[in-house]
Parts: C-alpha cells; sequence; structure tokens
C-alpha cells in the first residue's frame, strides 16, 4: 500500500508562499519613525535621514531600525532602535528600514 504524502506537501509549501508574498507584506513598516525633525508614516524599505544634530531615533513601527554613523546607511551600523522605542546617537546619520 503505498501512501500519497507528496500532493499534500506541495500544497502546503505552495500556500506557505503565496502567505509570505503578499503585495505589501514586507515592503513597509508600518507606524511611524521620527528621525531628528522628519517624521516618516509606514517607511519603506531604506535609508533615511533626519534634519539636526544629535541624531534623535523614534521607532514606533513594528520593526528594529539600523542606526548608521553615515547618511547613506552604509558601513558600520552604530544601533538599532527596537520597536516602540527611542534613542540618541551622537555620531549618528542615518537610520535604515532592513525590510
Amino acid at each position: 500500500m503505498m501512501i500519497r504524502v507528496w500532493p499534500s506537501v506541495v500544497a502546503a509549501a505552495a500556500a506557505g508562499l503565496m502567505v509570505t508574498s503578499l503585495p505589501g507584506s514586507a515592503s513597509a513598516a508600518h507606524g511611524t519613525l521620527r528621525v531628528s525633525g522628519r517624521t516618516y508614516n509606514n517607511p519603506r524599505k531604506g535609508c533615511y535621514t533626519g534634519i539636526f544634530w544629535p541624531l534623535v531615533v523614534s521607532n514606533q513601527t513594528n520593526q528594529t531600525v539600523l542606526v548608521y554613523d553615515n547618511a547613506t546607511c552604509h558601513g558600520h551600523v552604530m544601533g538599532t532602535v527596537a520597536p516602540r522605542r527611542s534613542g540618541i546617537f551622537e555620531f549618528g546619520e542615518g537610520v535604515r528600514v532592513p525590510r
């Protein structure tokens, strides 16, 4: 007697792919990101800068953001700011929303 497992495994894998690839599911952080005087609502993946020093980050999104020592968000990560947290970074210049 042969048990047919593959069709159900393939169906489950396909359903998982559909759920994880819904439009917008990973394209933006949900909430508000404030970076030194600038406010970004539902910020998309990318690099964000402020308008004054030191860099003040208020992360009211659902994602942890990365703080860099340059405005292009490449190179050295100085720190992170978790969801619903804030931080002040004396030498920070850019904040990246990673996904």
